[in-house]
């Protein structure tokens, strides 16, 4: 029979179980011998089952809204959520005494909301201090305000510090998953992996690739890229239980030479890797580009021939588009990542989101920190809901404003699609991992129209903290 060593005990049982092993294992000290070297299979069996058994249990009572599609989201009223010693969900089930047992624990929750975590799909970390800061058009806003900042994460001290706050921030409003650019320093982006991995949240992260030469001295040579990036995958992808991904992160097409572009989307094919940059975000930004790479017909075909056009690949902004580039994007079925709130911070335009679904272009949202001026996704939900009418009256129409189901489902299950994550998160359901995002919300004298409770969540919390967060079980934020 096969017999276990104490160390290869402990790998086994999880930390609950190991604490009562150890309890037990106390009335055995009489046999130090036997019990330090050697455990008989059997006994290893009955003490794990013993203890499992005997653990108390954490019971969510709650409402729950739970994504389905653009058009519908599930409200469950007074439901219990059972979460295993793996972080996942374990059972969603209307409350009934009988389910819970004598050691169980239940966490009354009945006047709050239980969501899925959101999932920001665009954001940058080295501009969070700089949110309200600055005025004006993009490509002056980013001379003057954003790349000076940038430059100052060559200090890894104040890259720590920014990391701390930024991570921390997300997780507040309730995002467990964001995608981000970093610096173009390899430490700065390390630091960021390092401390995403601390706080438990998980990240798409990349360091910001710039080859171009500017006034600003803030670029790299093209083997330094190379080198930074081997480096950081090699060290932080897929790392902390794969809730880090590193993302290859061409800034735009107006910081980077065909050769970076080009490698940027061999090394990510390679590598099976995401791919995130910038997209048609500004009428100047057009301008730009006939300037810097005249040999292509359009902004999207530079991408496109370059090889930065995959179904991985999201593409920010993507407000000024004609109809050839996006069949190109639907043709990729690349992803979009719209920025209301940051598009209408620095005056670039309205992205038609109601046009673009019709397409069946694939879409998420996302925060644009810090021409996005909060890092809330219930904040950008809000923006998505408001620029949609905005757009109806510019063009004297109706119809094209999205409903709040559309700008949740957007913010939650759809992202989480679009990052080949939803067979772990996005929605709330038997088996994923329970990442969670918790808010007070009176629901008394709200019907129990999924619509109603999700405009009240939206309009109501859009800048105001969650009660609790949930990252795989595991609260990392708030108190329950």
């Amino acid at each position: 029979m096969k017999t276990l060593s104490i160390n290869e005990l402990n790998n086994k049982a999880t930390a609950p179980v190991r604490t009562k092993i150890i309890v037990k294992l106390r009335y055995f000290t009489i046999f130090p011998n036997i019990f330090e070297t050697y455990f008989k299979l059997y006994i290893l069996d009955y003490l794990i089952k013993f203890c499992a058994e005997n653990e108390m249990k954490t019971i969510l009572r709650s409402n729950f809204l739970n994504p389905v599609n653009h058009d519908k989201c599930d409200f469950l009223c007074d439901y219990c959520l059972t979460i295993d010693e793996q972080g996942k969900i374990a059972s969603l089930e209307p409350y009934s005494e009988k389910l819970t047992g004598n050691n169980d624990r239940i966490v009354d929750l009945s006047n709050s909301v239980i969501t899925p975590g959101f999932i920001d799909l665009h954001s940058h970390l080295p501009q969070y201090s700089a949110i309200g800061i600055g005025k004006g058009a993009l490509l002056p806003w980013l001379s003057n305000y954003i790349i000076p900042l940038e430059s100052k994460f060559s200090n890894e001290q104040f890259a720590h510090e920014q990391s701390v706050a930024f991570f921390n921030e997300a997780l507040s409003f309730g995002t467990t998953t964001i995608v981000t650019y970093c610096s173009i320093h390899r430490h700065a982006t390390s630091i960021a992996f390092e401390t995403a991995s601390d706080i438990g949240i998980r990240a798409f992260i990349g360091n910001s690739l710039i080859d171009l030469p500017n006034e600003a001295g803030y670029f790299s040579s093209l083997e330094t890229i190379k080198s930074d990036i081997d480096f950081l995958v090699n060290k932080h992808h897929l790392t902390n239980s794969e809730k880090l991904q590193y993302i290859v992160t061409p800034r735009y097409a107006g910081s980077c030479t065909k050769e970076l572009m080009s490698y940027s989307a061999n090394f990510a094919k390679s590598n099976d890797l995401f791919i995130q940059t910038h997209l048609a975000e500004n009428k100047s930004e057009l301008e730009l580009m006939k300037k810097l790479h005249p040999e292509f017909d359009n902004y999207t075909g530079i991408y496109d021939k370059t090889g930065l056009l995959t179904d991985k690949t999201l593409l920010a902004h993507c407000i000024y588009l004609d109809q050839t580039e996006l069949a190109m994007i639907q043709n990729a079925r690349s992803i979009v990542c719209h920025c209301p709130t940051s598009n209408r911070y620095l005056s670039s335009g309205i992205m038609p989101l109601v046009d673009y679904q019709k397409m069946g272009l694939r879409i998420g949202l996302g925060t644009d920190v810090a021409a996005g001026y909060s890092l809330s996704m219930l904040n950008e939900a809000k923006e998505a809901i408001e620029t949609s009418k905005s757009y109806d009256i510019s063009k004297d129409e109706n119809g094209n404003d999205i409903s709040a189901a559309n700008a949740f489902y957007l913010s939650t299950k759809g992202a989480a699609e679009n990052l080949n994550i939803a067979d772990k998160v996005g929605t709330i359901h038997i088996g994923l991992d329970a990442d969670l995002a918790i808010f007070d919300l009176d629901i008394k004298q709200l019907s129990a129209n999924s619509e109603d409770i999700l405009r009240s969540l939206i309009y109501k919390k859009f800048n105001q903290s969650a009660k609790a967060v949930l990252i795989a079980g595991k609260r990392v934020y708030g108190s329950l």
